[in-house]
């Protein structure tokens, strides 16, 4: 925090814009890329991911389900997927409302148009574990020196996670800077 003290003229007030300009830059729909984390009804990790560039990403347990787009849509997050179904393209939207603390909670579906609220026990909240912006200054930071960890080949988890950040790269081999 910023702490302004000073001696002065009693009437003399610090500008409040000083104080608050860092979090007045980022606007509701920045403040939501990054990740989110929750345990679902079987115990598994489910993990969504909104990008910057409006990509979004779902895994349980480290395996890519699916990837879709996502739009602000009032004070709701709606997430698309395109998926097949007998050979017909379908569009799935998932609506999460955007809890005051950040996180987000999956409230309905719309498929073919039609929302469908979801059922109170299905509710669950995804936790955000990673805010987009401070995630990057921070993997800059730790890239040059982390070189203790080097992703396992036998581990199944860390093959689909080494995959999925190949794709997101665009980068079928080599060495991961």
């Amino acid at each position: 925090g910023l702490l302004v003290v000073g001696c002065g003229k009693g009437k003399e007030t610090p500008p409040k814009t000083k104080v608050t300009k860092p979090d007045k830059e980022l606007t509701l729909e920045e403040k939501l890329v990054g990740s989110y984390e929750a345990r679902d009804e079987d115990g598994d990790t489910a993990k969504i991911i909104l990008l910057e560039n409006r990509k979004s990403k779902y895994y349980v347990s480290g395996e890519k389900r699916n990837e879709g787009t996502w739009k602000m849509v009032g004070k709701e997050v709606h997430i698309a997927v395109v998926g097949m179904l007998a050979g017909v393209k379908t569009i799935s939207v998932g609506v999460a409302k955007i809890e005051p603390n950040g996180n987000l909670t999956p409230i309905a579906n719309i498929n073919d148009g039609k929302r469908e609220q979801l059922r109170k026990e299905f509710l669950i909240t995804y936790k955000k574990i990673k805010s987009g912006k401070s995630a990057k200054k921070k993997e800059v930071k730790e890239t040059p020196t982390s070189t203790s960890w080097v992703s396992d080949p036998s581990d199944p988890n860390n093959v689909k996670i080494e995959a999925a950040i190949r794709e997101e790269l665009n980068k079928p081999e080599g060495e991961l800077t």
